[in-house]
């Protein structure tokens, strides 16, 4: 069943509220001054070079000292075309042996360096079933 126009409508504002605001020549405009006095110029272009050669940008903004979407926000700038956030196949399963061991999603997140949201949603995906005090047990199909 195709979308509805509200639907339509209301991914359009989504994607307004995500994607910074570009500038009359079609470029987002510049991040918070902030970040630029943080970084130089130089720096800046290396963690452009650094992100478009296949560095996440969680490892990039903890090493430059800023947050993610600041990091992101300076690629973005910078005309860098923003990978997707999908998890890899290999580092969900990471995921799902770490969780499986004890490691809550809080510390999955700096060990295999995608947000708590998109850890989450592999190890359900995964049939892990998230636990609240005691030990996640992949769930049994036919039980």
């Amino acid at each position: 069943m195709p979308p509805t126009l509200d639907d339509v409508a209301r991914l359009a504002q989504l994607s307004r509220e995500i994607q910074p605001e570009a500038t009359s020549e079609g470029k987002p405009s510049a991040p918070h001054s902030s970040l630029r006095r943080r970084l130089d110029s130089q720096a800046i272009e290396d963690l452009a070079a650094r992100y478009t050669a296949g560095e996440k940008t969680t490892a990039l903004s903890r090493e430059y000292g800023i947050s993610e979407s600041g990091a992101r926000d300076l690629l973005w700038a910078e005309g860098v075309i923003l990978r997707g956030h999908a998890i890899t196949p290999k580092d969900a399963e990471r995921a799902v042996q770490l969780y499986e061991s004890g490691l809550p999603i809080t510390q999955e997140v700096a060990q295999v360096g995608y947000s708590h949201g998109t850890i989450r949603a592999a190890l359900l995906k995964r049939g892990v079933v998230l636990r609240s005090g005691s030990y996640g047990k992949r769930a049994v199909s036919g039980e």
